[in-house]
């Protein structure tokens, strides 16, 4: 179980290129200073409203960062970009048990992840790497991609449906690049059962450009 902190804010249309461009210096001083961090998912609701899902250890962590507030400049400068808070509530993540699916870090920012979808048995399954669109966006992640990499998976292959730092949360050049190519470079070493002699990669929209 992990404690996820929901906070839901408003952001003048006209300040949200600065909000958004002062989110990874904020997610960053978060990685750094903040014991217990483990990350952030910032969704937009509509024109003005956002909420961040940011997502500790335990209430012990979470409760330490709120009383730190914004210490850090790069944290304080992105609360000046919101309006106003609207609400900020605590839940808890309950993972379901270990399956058919298995989520791995690639590197150190919470957007660089992907889930390795196997098949049953013992392979050797040949494998495809797939990077989701999204207007290269941070509003859009590898859960777009999931059907795909469960009809992959149906067909006999395995799918390493991959992250990467995005517009808003890191990305561009040449960050989102440097990404995709570790990705795909860590397929080797994810699971014995894949083989890495059939290996194709498959992308979507902004994904079709990574993947060309």
């Amino acid at each position: 179980m992990a404690v996820i902190e929901l906070t839901t804010f408003t952001v003048r249309p006209e300040r949200t290129s600065a909000m958004l461009a002062a989110r990874p210096g904020m997610l960053a001083a978060f990685r750094e200073g903040r014991r217990g961090f483990v990350s952030a998912k910032l969704v937009r609701l509509d024109a003005e409203t956002w909420l961040d899902v940011v997502e500790w250890v335990d209430d012990t962590a979470w409760d330490e960062s709120k009383a730190k507030g914004g210490d850090d400049p790069r944290i304080a400068e992105f609360f000046a970009t919101i309006d106003a808070l609207v609400s900020s509530r605590r839940g808890a993540r309950y993972d379901d048990p270990p399956g058919p699916v298995r989520t791995v870090a690639y590197g150190p920012h919470p957007a660089q992840v992907g889930e390795l979808y196997r098949p049953a048995g013992e392979g050797p399954f040949p494998v495809v790497v797939l990077l989701h669109g999204g207007y290269w966006t941070a509003m859009f992640d590898r859960r777009t991609a999931t059907p795909l990499a469960d009809d992959l998976v149906a067909r006999g292959y395995a799918a390493w449906n991959v992250d990467y730092r995005r517009l808003g949360d890191g990305g561009g050049w040449p960050s989102t690049f440097e990404d995709v190519a570790t990705a795909v470079d860590a397929v080797a070493d994810l699971d014995p059962a894949l083989d890495l002699a059939r290996v194709a990669v498959i992308g979507h929209s902004a994904g079709g450009h990574l993947a060309a």
